[in-house]
């Protein structure tokens, strides 16, 4: 609902609506249009986590930090889905301490996923030691989350090939040594 309509669209009524239940049962399960917010949010990165949290970096790291930033991007109608909500969840956060406070912890989950990703691969031979894994997950969350906005808001000018470009370019000066299959 939230991909389509937005956060306007986003009432108690139009949940209710939506569910073929009533405003009161929506309401006993949440108090609030935060909480709500917070859950819908919540559904909407859970196949992400789930399959990052089932990762293994004992082999080859690049692949999986090639093809976890490629999840984030809307490349399919169900990831732009998921990038219209995390798009105005991020909207609802800039006047919502505590919802900005959430995003930024999902923010911060990732960049601490993808260091200690890149701090394997250094271990690994796959990045040298001089990368700093941090600024290098800064650079490529970043990376995402703007290619992510501009493909929703600007599909002509960004479509998939060349955000997918730019983020192999941008992984390419992480993992020097490899070629990713941008196609």
């Amino acid at each position: 609902m939230i991909a389509r309509e937005g956060l306007g669209g986003l009432t108690m009524a139009a949940i209710a609506e939506q569910a073929g239940t009533s405003v009161g049962m929506v309401q006993h399960y949440f108090s609030s249009k935060d909480e709500l917010l917070v859950f819908a949010h919540q559904r909407v990165t859970s196949r992400f986590d789930s399959w990052l949290a089932s990762t293994n970096l004992d082999g080859p790291v690049a692949p999986i930090v090639y093809e976890a930033l490629l999840r984030i991007l809307p490349l399919d109608r169900e990831r732009r889905d998921e990038v219209r909500v995390r798009l105005a969840f991020s909207a609802a956060g800039v006047n919502d301490p505590r919802l900005a406070e959430y995003q930024a912890e999902r923010q911060n989950y990732l960049r601490r996923r993808l260091a200690r990703a890149i701090e394997r691969a250094k271990q690994n031979g796959e990045v040298t030691t001089d990368v700093d894994a941090r600024m290098a997950a800064t650079i490529l969350g970043a990376l995402v989350a703007g290619l992510g906005s501009q493909m929703i808001t600007d599909p002509r000018r960004m479509s998939p090939a060349v955000a997918v470009g730019a983020l192999t370019a941008q992984l390419s000066t992480v993992f020097p040594d490899l070629a990713f299959d941008d196609d």
